[in-house]
């Protein structure tokens, strides 16, 4: 999973989409999971804030759009990755949904994802990321 696509995500919706899963198919499991996906958010969306400002601020340059435009760009781009990933969802078999909500997503992926810790690399490439990979 790149970082341009899934820092643009509805997170609400995609881990909400994720907890239901494992609420309805491992529920001893879905505290656990839930709880792991809010820490990493309280970890990561300050860093997950500034780094869509500065996509923001790309795209708009890039394509000589107002702040309005820019913003209307971004929110088009956060529904379709957001719809993209939640059919990838959809289609998780029960065995990655098993390991998904027993632990290999809160170790790995999210661990993977770790906006804070990775921020002032992920700030820098910002301005190298051509924009068409910013966009679905």
């Amino acid at each position: 999973m790149s970082w341009p696509y899934f820092v643009q995500l509805d997170l609400n919706a995609y881990h909400g989409a994720m907890i239901e899963k494992c609420v309805e198919k491992h529920p001893d499991q879905a505290e656990a999971f839930r709880n792991a996906i809010e820490k990493w958010n309280e970890a990561n969306m300050p860093a997950i804030v500034e780094i869509r400002g500065l996509i923001k601020a790309r795209i708009r340059v890039a394509g000589a759009l107002s702040e309005t435009q820019a913003e209307a760009q971004m929110r088009e781009a956060s529904v379709a990755w957001t719809q993209i990933f939640l059919k990838m969802l959809a289609s998780t078999t029960a065995n990655d949904w098993k390991d998904a909500c027993t632990g290999k997503y809160a170790n790995d992926t999210l661990r993977a994802l770790d906006f804070q810790n990775h921020r002032s690399s992920i700030l820098t490439a910002v301005p190298n990321v051509p924009v068409r990979q910013l966009r679905p």
